[in-house]
């Protein structure tokens, strides 16, 4: 038997149809009533008419009309949030059970990933594209995400299916695919640094770094690890960008500390080499993280598995 509650909420909401929650949506987003209009294929008045029953329902304005276009109140910014999220997971709802054609999808799913990861991924989707995926399209993002904890604003705030990340620890998150663990090393001119492969503490600590990395924004784990052995380094330069170190290090005597999968990418048809690292670090976790919303989305699935065969072969283990 159905509680007072449920009757309430029954009540509220037989007076509110799926129409003017997303005129009010799309409101939000345009700011003028005939772009509005336009893009939900209405006319005009109509979508006045629904912005009237809308002040009703809510007993608020929602929008004042202002040089700039339809200003949202206060109380429009609370709703918004609350809207969006229904018609998030009513669309989720419709697709949840559908099964997911490559051959005849035309979902664009945006991906983000770092400057080197792009490099590494991007290739093979882009060939997987033009043989199986035609009315596919693959939208890749930069998106930096160094800790778990900022992982699901990034990917909320950007609308992202999938995001590429490498992380210090392993988390223990239901959204997270281990793709595999990243050793952490460096790369350096193997004319001037040999061809041993392990690099000595006495050279490390003496030659200047380029540190390419995308976690500028977290103290450094290798500085973090000389501190703990009483020890400093010079970096003379911090970069999360690839190109650029590909152009500075050969026939200098500088090191760029950077992990194993990007030296994958810097390294070949160079005179660079990685190099071990002369003391213990523990290598970064690469994996997939995506919207616990999206969990049984039968596209995203699809999409974690191609990207899980992106990465094969593992970094080191060609």
């Amino acid at each position: 038997m159905p509680s007072d509650t449920n009757n309430l909420l029954i009540s509220k909401l037989n007076k509110i149809n799926l129409s003017l929650m997303l005129v009010f949506y799309t409101l939000y987003r345009e700011r003028h009533l005939t772009q509005t209009a336009n893009k939900l294929c209405l006319s005009q008045p109509a979508v006045s008419h629904s912005l009237k029953k809308l002040r009703h329902i809510f007993n608020d304005e929602l929008f004042i009309k202002t040089a700039d276009g339809m200003l949202p109140t206060p109380t429009s910014h609370q709703i918004d949030s609350a809207i969006e999220k229904g018609l998030f997971y009513f669309e989720q709802a419709l697709t949840m059970n559908r099964d997911f054609d490559q051959g005849s999808s035309t979902r664009e799913f945006k991906i983000g990933l770092t400057d080197f990861m792009n490099q590494q991924i991007q290739p093979y989707l882009i060939k997987h594209a033009l043989k199986h995926t035609p009315h596919i399209c693959f939208n890749f993002l930069p998106a930096k995400i160094a800790r778990i904890e900022e992982s699901e604003s990034v990917i909320r705030a950007m609308d992202l299916d999938i995001a590429i990340a490498q992380l210090k620890h392993l988390p223990q998150d239901s959204c997270f695919e281990l793709l595999y663990e990243d050793p952490i090393g460096c790369i350096a001119d193997l004319n001037l640094f040999g061809t041993r492969d392990e690099i000595s503490m006495e050279v490390f600590l003496a030659t200047p770094h380029v540190v390419l990395s995308h976690r500028e924004d977290l103290p450094s784990i290798i500085t973090q690890k000389l501190k703990h052995l009483g020890v400093t380094r010079t970096a003379i330069a911090k970069t999360s960008h690839v190109t650029p170190v590909t152009k500075v290090l050969p026939n200098a005597r500088l090191l760029s500390p950077c992990s194993e999968s990007m030296a994958a990418i810097i390294c070949p048809g160079t005179s660079l080499k990685f190099y071990r690292l002369p003391f213990e670090v523990s290598p970064f976790k690469v994996g997939l993280l995506w919207d616990i919303r999206k969990d049984k989305d039968s596209g995203i699935r699809w999409l974690r598995r191609l990207i899980g065969d992106a990465m094969e072969p593992k970094p080191g283990t060609s």
